[in-house]
């Protein structure tokens, strides 16, 4: 097939903005690894969008730039905009969450946490899931990285972190559940001053 100039610039027209869409949401929204042999269309399709869209305003606003904010900043700004629509109280309540897991709800927004893992064989491990920590998200196989690893008593009360601790890795399969507290640093230090001055 011989591709002209144009051929290649409509190409890339249709098939950029909806490639870009589709990327930046299966990781915005769903972790999923397209395979764009046998999924091209669906790119070409949101790209008709897209660029469609873009040509029906920059008739009404005649100014080049439309066409970059229509054809590339719209599909990668658009995935980030379902997400906060779809996560809104109000629509989440008529609709299916975009999250695929609850293990991608609660570590996905990256918000630090003292955890504790009850691990199958009855163990319990407490620890830090701050900002060096890491979680796989769907499809991969669930696990978590904890940045700290604590010493917990009878009670499972935080006491100190284990010395030279450099975290922890754990697959979901040896965890039965996990237990999330709020993350404040200082009150656990004066709760464990309080515990050890008693």
């Amino acid at each position: 097939m011989d591709f002209t100039t144009d051929k290649l610039f409509f190409f890339i027209l249709l098939f950029l903005p909806g490639f870009v869409f589709i990327k930046t949401y299966s990781q915005v929204l769903v972790n999923k690894n397209h395979d764009f042999s046998k999924e091209w269309y669906e790119a070409v399709a949101w790209g008709c969008i897209f660029s469609g869209t873009t040509y029906f305003i920059h008739h009404l606003i005649p100014f080049d730039i439309i066409w970059i904010l229509g054809t590339l900043v719209a599909p990668f700004a658009s995935p980030f905009i379902i997400k906060k629509a779809l996560t809104h109280p109000f629509i989440a309540n008529y609709v299916i969450s975009p999250v695929p897991t609850s293990w991608d709800y609660v570590f996905g927004g990256r918000k630090p946490y003292w955890v504790i893992l009850h691990l199958k064989d009855g163990r319990n491990i407490g620890g830090v899931y701050g900002e060096n920590s890491f979680t796989s998200s769907f499809p991969n196989s669930q696990d978590t990285y904890l940045e700290e690893v604590w010493q917990l008593n009878e009670n499972n009360f935080f006491i100190n972190p284990i010395e030279r601790t450099n975290g922890i890795l754990m697959k979901m399969e040896e965890i039965a559940s996990i237990e999330f507290f709020e993350y404040e640093q200082e009150t656990v230090k004066e709760e464990i001053s309080n515990e050890q001055s008693q």
